[in-house]
């Protein structure tokens, strides 16, 4: 029997049997294989279908993977929220408690209250205008001035350090209070040349009043041994200042001298006097030097001893 290939293969639904034409037709040989198109097809799709079938597995796996992200995202989401809400609660007792603090008034210092400003029933606005005033009693300070001539000497002492400040009350004079130079202004005052210095002086005891005038010594230096003596007792002449000096035997000695600072009623003496000689403070006038001197009952005045810085006999 004698297949027609040209029919067969023109004919999709009929067995094809190529490289048959004109050979003998045996029993069948497993070395010759019938293929049908169809099932050809077929074979050729099986590894299309299994790699469909991969790539549904990888889809799969990847939305798996996704939906594990979008739930991370959902709680990360959450908790920002969450915190984002504990803030809000912070800031609003924050701000409860900075309008509750508004209901009361409290001193930003320690000190004194004067009178109420302000009564019962008066219109007010805020920031305007002042409720009452406090000073600070202790420490209190101290304002003064000093020359623009002696500015220099007080910036070469303060370069050494801190300058020490005493401050008398007028009706206290012999009970100073001591404290310490805190500020130098920045510029001499052009109508008076002077410069405002201020002193920080503790008043634990509130001798010091707001207001009260007081008297004022800056120390710059400390001189030992320094002889002072009467500031009447030096006189001026054509040859500079001088001072009579009582001799043992009464007699003045003019000596000319060169004279320092000044402390209240005494000054001092760099030069010309020694500690323990006895000067003139009255009269002289009537004084020529070799000539008598007569004493007079409690009017001796001596060059104090460094151990009596004041002079005081």
């Amino acid at each position: 029997m004698r297949l027609d290939a040209t029919r067969a293969a023109s004919n999709p639904g009929v067995l094809g049997v190529p490289e048959l034409a004109g050979l003998d037709a045996r029993r069948w040989d497993p070395a010759q294989r019938l293929v049908v198109p169809q099932c050809s097809n077929r074979a050729r799709q099986v590894p299309a279908c299994e790699e469909r079938r991969n790539e549904r597995g990888r889809l799969s796996g990847h939305a798996e993977r996704v939906d594990r992200c979008s739930g991370t995202r959902r709680r990360k989401s959450s908790q920002d929220v969450a915190e984002a809400q504990v803030q809000q609660g912070r800031a609003a007792v924050e701000n409860a408690t900075l309008n509750l603090q508004y209901c009361s008034i409290r001193s930003p210092i320690d000190g004194r209250a004067g009178r109420r400003l302000v009564d019962i029933g008066n219109v007010v606005t805020a920031n305007n205008g002042s409720l009452l005033t406090i000073q600070r009693l202790d420490p209190i300070y101290a304002d003064f001035t000093v020359t623009e001539n002696d500015l220099s000497a007080v910036q070469r002492n303060m370069r050494r350090g801190t300058l020490d400040v005493e401050v008398r009350l007028p009706d206290e004079p012999d009970s100073a209070l001591t404290g310490a130079l805190t500020f130098l202004d920045n510029a001499v005052q052009d109508g008076t040349g002077n410069v405002t210095l201020r002193a920080t002086i503790p008043n634990a005891g509130h001798r010091l009043w707001p207001g009260r005038f007081v008297k004022v010594r800056l120390v710059l230096s400390t001189l030992p041994g320094a002889v002072l003596v009467p500031a009447a007792a030096p006189q001026m002449s054509a040859r500079g200042q001088f001072v009579y000096v009582v001799k043992q035997d009464a007699t003045a000695e003019l000596r000319l001298v060169k004279t320092g600072q000044r402390h209240g009623d005494l000054v001092v003496i760099d030069q010309g006097v020694s500690a323990g000689e006895r000067v003139v403070v009255n009269g002289q006038l009537g004084v020529t030097p070799g000539g008598q001197v007569r004493e007079e009952p409690n009017a001796t005045a001596k060059a104090p001893d460094p151990t009596n810085p004041r002079g005081e006999s």
